[in-house]
């Protein structure tokens, strides 16, 4: 098995900002924020290729549901709390007491 420490970030701009993309293992494991982009040197890996695809036409309204390959790591209540965020249906609102009473939790977890 490979080094979990060899994650890979690249940088991609947005209509929201500049996106830290992190994947390791052939899957996604974060998408962020970031200040600001920074120069990847070398061969795109087709995993970031795809992203870059697929946000670009999330971002231009082509794309409703991503298909990316995705690995959540957390605690037993955060991998719950992403898979549920995950499944809300593109332009549809879940408020926290929503999302809480699906998780049967509070609206502050």
């Amino acid at each position: 098995m490979a080094d979990c420490s060899m994650a890979t970030t690249d940088y991609m701009r947005s209509p929201c900002g500049v996106l830290a993309v992190t994947y390791e293992h052939n899957c996604l494991v974060s998408i962020d924020w970031s200040l600001r982009a920074r120069r990847v040197t070398g061969t795109p890996d087709p995993l970031l290729l795809e992203t870059r695809r697929q946000f670009t036409a999330y971002f231009d309204r082509k794309l409703k549901t991503f298909d990316l390959p995705m690995h959540f790591s957390g605690t037993v209540f955060q991998t719950k709390v992403w898979h549920a965020l995950s499944r809300i249906p593109y332009g549809n609102i879940v408020r926290y007491g929503e999302l809480a009473l699906q998780l049967q939790s509070s609206a502050r977890a």
